[in-house]
């Protein structure tokens, strides 16, 4: 049976990482044990400085030594260390776990009847990482083509957050227009990308603190948000009326 899409319902860009799940403990131990392999000391302030931003870009934290080698040697290498596999513990010091509200927002874009959104996943990590943490984390492949229409991942563009590319090629895939869009980020750099791409925002900081302004809201949580609160959510950020 065929969804309606409703006519005043966002196309919804949903960032994964610091916004669906949190992965940072991965991440973080990934970054520390490619510092060691290149044979120098990761910078006190490594996550604020890697968080949300385009993974290639992220090597500019290992300075000269990461210079010296190919850029996209060094992100599998980064993709392999924090891949999530079956069986991977959610609650060790380098799990995984999904954030506060966000796996029950997910399920009231997709209701068996009625309106729904056009959801895209639209994150810095790698396909390679993607994949298998949405299989983990939604339970198979069906599941992840039933939550989002489109998936556009790190290594899907030239040139990542915080340039606007990963935004505006998955609106067009979308088939939305960047005013039909409303976009949900944790990070400055992914927020940066949105409004480059004359998107509107829903940031829940999680990388680093985001300030409400024109056409952004801001909120701590997912908690019991519903796709009708993002829609009037979505028409009050476009007309000035909220942020």
């Amino acid at each position: 049976m065929s969804i309606a899409v409703g006519p005043d319902v966002p196309a919804l860009l949903i960032d994964l990482d610091g916004t669906l799940v949190d992965t940072s403990a991965r991440w973080y131990a990934a970054y520390l044990a490619l510092a060691d392999e290149l044979g120098v000391e990761a910078p006190a302030d490594l996550w604020p400085r890697v968080a949300g931003r385009s993974m290639r870009a992220s090597l500019d934290v290992f300075g000269e030594a990461a210079a010296a080698h190919d850029p996209d040697t060094l992100v599998g290498r980064l993709v392999t260390m924090a891949a999530v596999r079956p069986g991977d513990d959610t609650d060790g010091p380098a799990g995984w776990h999904w954030l506060p509200g966000a796996r029950e927002l997910l399920a009231t874009l997709r209701p068996p009847s009625g309106s729904r959104a056009r959801v895209a996943l639209v994150t810095s990590a790698w396909r390679a990482f993607t994949l298998p943490l949405l299989a983990a984390a939604l339970g198979g492949a069906r599941r992840i083509s039933d939550t989002f229409d489109v998936i556009v991942c790190g290594d899907d563009v030239s040139d990542g957050k915080p340039a606007p590319e990963s935004q505006l090629r998955a609106a067009a895939l979308l088939g939305a227009a960047a005013e039909e869009c409303l976009v949900i980020e944790d990070s400055p750099t992914g927020v940066a990308a949105a409004e480059a791409a004359g998107m509107v925002v829903l940031a829940v900081p999680h990388a680093g603190a985001i300030d409400a302004a024109p056409g952004r809201a801001v909120r701590s949580d997912l908690v019991a948000l519903t796709l009708a609160d993002l829609a009037a959510l979505h028409a009050r950020l476009r007309s000035g009326e909220d942020h």
